[in-house]
């Protein structure tokens, strides 16, 4: 006789057989929805000051994985799980060793940007003070973990 295995005890709430490969899979689809809402906002630059939802979503779908691996998830539900669980915790993990500080510093639009040099993405060092008397729109992009 097999017995099915849940999510809780015989007389809980979450009585209901729940199969490694649908924790799996639904690790997976949390994870990968997550994943596709931190891509558009990256895209638009519109990153939240605060992405605590974000990183628990993640966190959520990193969970449901393991649950999913120790459930027998099988071969397909397996690797969803492990790709999951993987993702789901590469994101906060790296916002946790990232050290990037929030710093306030910025310049108001119109103000004079003090002279700065930095590397351009052809190798040669980019002096703001050649744009000295010239409108220009001036964007930094860097990693928001």
């Amino acid at each position: 006789m097999q017995r099915s295995r849940g999510l809780g005890g015989s007389g809980s709430l979450l009585s209901v057989p729940m199969s490694g490969r649908l924790l799996g899979v639904l690790a997976f689809v949390v994870v990968g929805l997550t994943t596709l809402r931190w891509v558009s906002l990256i895209r638009a630059v519109a990153i939240p000051r605060d992405r605590t939802l974000l990183y628990g979503f993640f966190g959520v779908g990193a969970f449901f994985g393991l649950l999913a691996l120790l459930n027998q998830p099988g071969w397909i539900g397996g690797g969803l799980a492990l790709a999951a669980l993987m993702v789901g915790t590469l994101m906060p993990v790296l916002r946790l060793w990232s050290g990037q500080a929030h710093l306030e510093t910025t310049v108001p639009l119109g103000a004079t940007v003090p002279p700065f040099s930095a590397l351009a993405d052809n190798g040669r060092t980019f002096e703001s003070m050649r744009l000295a008397g010239k409108p220009y729109l001036l964007k930094f992009f860097r990693g928001h973990w």
